[in-house]
Protein backbone atom coordinates (compact mmCIF):
# COMPACT_ATOMS: atom_id res chain seq x y z
CA UNK A 1 0.00 0.00 0.00
CA UNK A 2 2.46 2.35 -1.18
CA UNK A 3 0.27 5.70 -1.02
CA UNK A 4 -1.51 4.82 2.14
CA UNK A 5 -1.00 6.27 5.36
CA UNK A 6 -0.85 3.46 9.11
CA UNK A 7 -0.85 4.17 12.33
CA UNK A 8 1.01 1.43 14.21
CA UNK A 9 0.88 0.81 18.16
CA UNK A 10 3.62 -0.38 19.81
CA UNK A 11 2.52 -2.63 23.06
CA UNK A 12 5.55 -4.90 24.29
CA UNK A 13 8.67 -3.57 25.71
CA UNK A 14 10.46 -6.39 25.58
CA UNK A 15 10.14 -6.71 21.73
CA UNK A 16 12.26 -5.22 18.87
CA UNK A 17 9.77 -4.16 17.17
CA UNK A 18 10.79 -0.46 16.78
CA UNK A 19 13.96 -1.72 15.26
CA UNK A 20 11.78 -3.99 12.33
CA UNK A 21 9.19 -1.08 12.18
CA UNK A 22 12.45 1.05 10.96
CA UNK A 23 13.55 -1.12 9.04
CA UNK A 24 10.52 -2.14 7.21
CA UNK A 25 9.60 2.08 6.68
CA UNK A 26 13.13 2.56 5.34
CA UNK A 27 12.68 -0.20 3.01
CA UNK A 28 9.28 0.64 1.77
CA UNK A 29 10.01 4.40 1.80
CA UNK A 30 7.28 5.17 4.26
CA UNK A 31 9.39 7.19 6.76
CA UNK A 32 6.39 10.23 5.89
CA UNK A 33 3.22 7.55 6.40
CA UNK A 34 3.85 6.24 9.38
CA UNK A 35 2.66 7.15 12.76
CA UNK A 36 3.96 5.19 15.94
CA UNK A 37 1.47 5.34 18.92
CA UNK A 38 2.11 3.52 22.68
CA UNK A 39 -0.12 4.25 25.09
CA UNK A 40 2.79 2.83 28.12
CA UNK A 41 4.66 5.85 28.70
CA UNK A 42 7.65 3.86 29.23
CA UNK A 43 7.51 2.35 25.82
CA UNK A 44 6.98 5.81 23.92
CA UNK A 45 10.02 7.25 25.84
CA UNK A 46 12.22 4.01 24.35
CA UNK A 47 10.64 4.75 21.30
CA UNK A 48 11.22 8.22 20.87
CA UNK A 49 14.80 7.66 21.56
CA UNK A 50 15.01 5.18 19.06
CA UNK A 51 13.23 6.64 16.12
CA UNK A 52 13.91 9.87 14.14
CA UNK A 53 12.45 13.16 14.95
CA UNK A 54 11.07 12.95 11.53
CA UNK A 55 8.77 10.12 12.35
CA UNK A 56 4.99 11.30 14.27
CA UNK A 57 4.31 9.78 17.66
CA UNK A 58 1.01 9.73 19.55
CA UNK A 59 0.86 11.03 23.19
CA UNK A 60 1.64 8.15 25.71
CA UNK A 61 -1.22 7.90 28.91
CA UNK A 62 0.96 10.16 31.02
CA UNK A 63 1.23 12.82 28.06
CA UNK A 64 -2.35 12.70 27.78
CA UNK A 65 -3.22 12.95 31.50
CA UNK A 66 -0.80 16.38 31.63
CA UNK A 67 -2.54 17.65 29.06
CA UNK A 68 -6.22 17.46 30.18
CA UNK A 69 -5.00 18.36 33.76
CA UNK A 70 -3.94 21.28 31.84
CA UNK A 71 -6.68 22.15 30.22
CA UNK A 72 -9.08 21.30 33.02
CA UNK A 73 -7.19 23.86 34.87
CA UNK A 74 -6.98 26.65 32.26
CA UNK A 75 -3.49 26.59 32.28
CA UNK A 76 -2.22 25.45 29.11
CA UNK A 77 0.61 28.71 28.31
CA UNK A 78 3.91 26.19 29.76
CA UNK A 79 1.93 23.23 27.57
CA UNK A 80 4.38 21.56 25.66
CA UNK A 81 4.48 18.21 24.08
CA UNK A 82 6.38 15.97 21.06
CA UNK A 83 3.22 14.04 20.27
CA UNK A 84 1.77 15.26 16.84
CA UNK A 85 -1.86 13.41 18.16
CA UNK A 86 -3.70 12.33 20.77
CA UNK A 87 -5.18 8.97 20.18
CA UNK A 88 -8.40 9.22 22.91
CA UNK A 89 -11.62 7.48 23.69
CA UNK A 90 -14.52 9.70 23.68
CA UNK A 91 -14.63 9.98 27.31
CA UNK A 92 -12.11 8.67 30.46
CA UNK A 93 -13.76 8.22 34.07
CA UNK A 94 -16.55 10.55 33.19
CA UNK A 95 -14.72 12.52 31.50
CA UNK A 96 -15.39 14.06 27.86
CA UNK A 97 -12.91 13.96 25.68
CA UNK A 98 -14.87 14.54 22.62
CA UNK A 99 -15.33 18.23 23.00
CA UNK A 100 -14.53 20.79 20.84
CA UNK A 101 -12.93 23.02 23.29
CA UNK A 102 -10.45 19.91 23.65
CA UNK A 103 -9.94 19.25 20.07
CA UNK A 104 -9.24 23.45 19.87
CA UNK A 105 -7.10 22.70 22.12
CA UNK A 106 -4.87 20.39 20.75
CA UNK A 107 -5.11 21.92 17.52
CA UNK A 108 -3.72 25.30 19.04
CA UNK A 109 -0.51 22.94 19.46
CA UNK A 110 -0.28 21.24 16.16
CA UNK A 111 -1.36 18.33 17.40
CA UNK A 112 -4.35 16.15 15.70
CA UNK A 113 -7.07 14.37 17.85
CA UNK A 114 -8.17 10.85 17.00
CA UNK A 115 -10.53 9.19 18.68
CA UNK A 116 -11.30 5.44 19.00
CA UNK A 117 -13.31 3.01 18.91
CA UNK A 118 -16.51 4.59 17.28
CA UNK A 119 -18.86 2.72 15.35
CA UNK A 120 -22.13 5.11 15.56
CA UNK A 121 -22.55 6.64 12.89
CA UNK A 122 -24.42 9.60 14.73
CA UNK A 123 -21.13 9.65 17.26
CA UNK A 124 -18.49 9.42 14.08
CA UNK A 125 -20.85 12.88 12.70
CA UNK A 126 -20.41 14.89 15.60
CA UNK A 127 -16.99 14.17 16.25
CA UNK A 128 -16.18 15.30 13.10
CA UNK A 129 -18.16 18.22 12.83
CA UNK A 130 -16.23 19.16 16.49
CA UNK A 131 -13.31 19.09 14.59
CA UNK A 132 -12.08 15.27 15.01
CA UNK A 133 -9.03 14.60 12.78
CA UNK A 134 -9.72 10.78 12.56
CA UNK A 135 -11.96 8.22 13.63
CA UNK A 136 -10.65 4.49 14.50
CA UNK A 137 -13.95 2.15 13.86
CA UNK A 138 -14.30 -1.80 13.28
CA UNK A 139 -16.99 -0.59 10.65
CA UNK A 140 -14.98 1.17 7.87
CA UNK A 141 -17.72 0.59 5.24
CA UNK A 142 -20.01 2.60 7.27
CA UNK A 143 -17.41 5.36 8.21
CA UNK A 144 -17.18 6.03 4.73
CA UNK A 145 -21.08 5.87 4.05
CA UNK A 146 -21.62 8.39 7.20
CA UNK A 147 -18.84 10.62 6.38
CA UNK A 148 -18.59 10.92 2.54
Amino acid sequence: FPNHKFNIEIKDPKSNATDLLLKVAKATNAMDRILIAAEDDAIMTSVRKQIPDTIPTSACFGEMFTFLQMLLSDNLKNYSTKAKAFQIPESHEGQDLGSPQLIAAAHAFGVEVHYWTINDPIRMKALVAAGADGIVTDLPALAKDSLL
